[in-house]
């Protein structure tokens, strides 16, 4: 079957750019501990009541792998056969691609950096740099916001 579209030279440097991009962070994080700001913005968020749990535990789990799979199943049940398609194969490239991410960069969790740490849920995995929660919340918006009403398209982005 002929190709009857090809990526615009716009996305291909948006990609290779922001390829780049993640690179020297990636080359950054791996040889630095984390900045104060780092720091301080992580024990403010852990230092919040218990309360506040629930609900960061649920944002987090947007971006869960669990996510893709009810996303691509939601999709599939509204016989959106590409977005399904869609949704399972950005969710899979953004967590595959953050797991081989982790394990390159080798970036300890701020519990490897950090005293007196408090955890509102229990943490799993040694390396928290990059984020395969944001990686996967992200994928799953960049698919679904273009398909959104305007108003909505926001919201995608919250997760």
């Amino acid at each position: 079957m002929p190709r009857t579209h090809r990526p615009s030279p716009a996305l291909v440097l948006s990609l290779l750019v922001s390829g780049g991009l993640f690179a020297l962070l990636s080359t950054w994080a791996r040889h630095r501990p984390p900045d104060r700001w780092e720091r301080d913005l992580f024990a403010l968020v852990n230092q919040l009541p218990g309360p506040a749990g629930p609900p960061l535990l649920l944002v987090m789990q947007l971006g869960a792998y669990p996510a893709i799979l009810v996303a691509a199943a939601v999709a599939a049940a509204a016989r959106q056969w590409r977005l399904a398609r869609d949704l399972l194969l950005a969710g899979n490239l953004a967590y595959w691609g953050g797991v081989v991410a982790n394990l390159v960069v080798a970036r300890d969790r701020p519990a490897g950096y950090l005293a007196d740490v408090r955890f509102h849920e229990a943490i799993s995995g040694r390396y928290g740099y990059p984020s395969g929660h944001v990686a996967v919340a992200t994928a799953l918006a960049a698919v679904l916001a273009p398909i959104l009403p305007r108003r909505l398209r926001g919201l995608a982005w919250l997760g």
